[in-house]
């Protein structure tokens, strides 16, 4: 305990790793639907042009878990 005590207290960044490692529970009220979006972006301003589709994706795994990948082309 003494040994821990003395990295916590030479070593801030290592107490910040010990936390990180804790996992964070977060509850939420309602979980997006399953559902694939595509959409077309736009924009042309500052000398820039940017086009493209990008693809949208929620799927919700279990009860308590969702998942959302976004890709743009």
């Amino acid at each position: 305990m003494q040994l821990m005590r003395t990295r916590l207290t030479r070593y801030p960044w290592f107490g910040i790793a010990l936390l990180s490692l804790i996992p964070v529970v977060v509850m939420a009220g309602v979980l997006p639907e399953d559902r694939a979006d595509t959409l077309y972006h736009y924009y042309n301003g500052d000398g820039v042009q940017i086009d493209g589709p990008s693809l949208l994706v929620r799927k919700k795994v279990k009860q308590n878990f969702s998942l959302y990948g976004n890709y743009y082309v």
